[in-house]
């Protein structure tokens, strides 16, 4: 009886040992899935991220106008954490929009302000 108990005690160990070895491996492969979509997404080009990106912004929102920085932020870049802003603004008018400057205080109380318009329509 007692080496019955120990023969389960040893399966028991087999079994807990393997379920835990699989487990590990699928938690790597999913850190390498999660990797490999990273850099995915920083190797498409900027100009498809950001279409994708303004899609998911309300039009009401984008018909006040975005700040070229609120986006930079939003966008991770192929070398660094985030897109320059030069990078930005041409994939902003590739895709048709425009940029509109605020240079008074009385409509903007910050001072300058340079916000990013969608294309009429």
């Amino acid at each position: 009886m007692n080496k019955n108990h120990l023969s389960d005690f040893v399966a028991s160990l087999a079994a807990d040992s393997s379920a835990a070895i699989q487990a590990a491996e699928q938690a790597h492969r999913d850190e390498q899935d999660k990797q490999h979509a990273t850099w995915k997404e920083r190797l498409t080009p900027l100009d498809q991220r950001l279409a994708k990106l303004l899609a998911a912004i309300p039009e009401s929102i984008k018909a006040e106008g975005l700040s070229i920085d609120a986006l930079r932020v939003q966008l991770t870049g192929r070398f660094a954490q985030t897109s320059r802003a030069c990078d930005v603004a041409a994939a902003l008018r590739k895709l048709g929009w425009t940029r509109k400057r605020c240079w008074r205080g009385d409509e903007s109380p910050q001072g300058f302000r340079a916000t990013w318009h969608p294309p009429c329509k």
